[in-house]
Formats: C-alpha cells, sequence, structure tokens
C-alpha cells in the first residue's frame, strides 16, 4: 500500500489529492473491476459518472491511468486519485472478472455468434465496426457518418 500512496502522491497536484481523497471518502467510487492489467471503474462526479480506466504493469505498479472526465491540468484527476484510494485502502473490493480473451476462449461457435448477435441489436453503432473489419476497410477509409 505504500508504494500505491507514493505513486498517488507523485502523480497528483495537492489539489487533486485532496479533492480525490474528498470522492473517495464520501463514496463516489464504484464498483472495482480488473480483467487481467486493467482496472475499470465509474466515478460520480457533479451530476456524470466518469470512467476511469488503470493499466498495471506485471509487477502491480500503474502502468498508465486515464479518465473520461474534461481535467487537462496538471497530474492525475480526483477521479483518478479517489479510484487507486480505495484500491490501496480496499484491495479486497477489488473484483477480479475474466478478460474478453479468456471468456470467448471459452465460448463454443455458436455462443460467440450469439454473442455477436446481442452486442449489435443493443448497440446497432457496432455493425459499421463489424462491417469494416468484416471488409478489411481501415477506419480513415470511411469518411461517412453512417451508422447503419
Amino acid at each position: 500500500m505504500a508504494h500505491l500512496m507514493g505513486t498517488i502522491r507523485l502523480h497528483s497536484t495537492d489539489e487533486s489529492y485532496a479533492r480525490g481523497r474528498d470522492y473517495y471518502q464520501y463514496g463516489s467510487v464504484g464498483t472495482l473491476v480488473r480483467r487481467g492489467l486493467i482496472l475499470e471503474v465509474k466515478v460520480k462526479g457533479h451530476g456524470t459518472k466518469y470512467r476511469v480506466t488503470i493499466h498495471h504493469a506485471l509487477d502491480d505498479t500503474v502502468q498508465r491511468a486515464h479518465c473520461t472526465c474534461p481535467y487537462s491540468h496538471e497530474g492525475w484527476c480526483k477521479h483518478i486519485v479517489a479510484t487507486l484510494l480505495k484500491c490501496a485502502h480496499e484491495p479486497n473490493e477489488v473484483e477480479d472478472r475474466p478478460t474478453l480473451e479468456n471468456m470467448l476462449q471459452q465460448m463454443n461457435r455458436d455462443e460467440t455468434q450469439q454473442l455477436l448477435y446481442e452486442l449489435v441489436a443493443t448497440h446497432p453503432g457496432l455493425m459499421k465496426s463489424v462491417d469494416r473489419i468484416y471488409h478489411n476497410e481501415d477506419e480513415e477509409d470511411d469518411d461517412s457518418d453512417d451508422d447503419y
């Protein structure tokens, strides 16, 4: 835990650390989900939720951290700080789930096809990506705004 606390302090300003600590203490950090070396969580902000993604190295050190909030100042934002504080203080609260690769390896062809059908039905915009990949096209080749 001491190593993680040092990493948090190193990558955050005094203000983002203090605000992140408040977010952590007020319970703004959602369920921590780790898939392989990637940890994801939603953190409640003012009127919205932001997605925080933490990439770990094999030795469990933080390799990269990203948040969907508009923070553009020095160091990590308060949402990343809050997330890592929860990791440091509540390591047993991290849910380990299988990676996509592991899940797909467990599925047979029919199950994989059914998953894809359901994903596209639920998220119609994915069909554009499926079509692009199926036809082996680069994203840059597509200049339309169609969501077919």
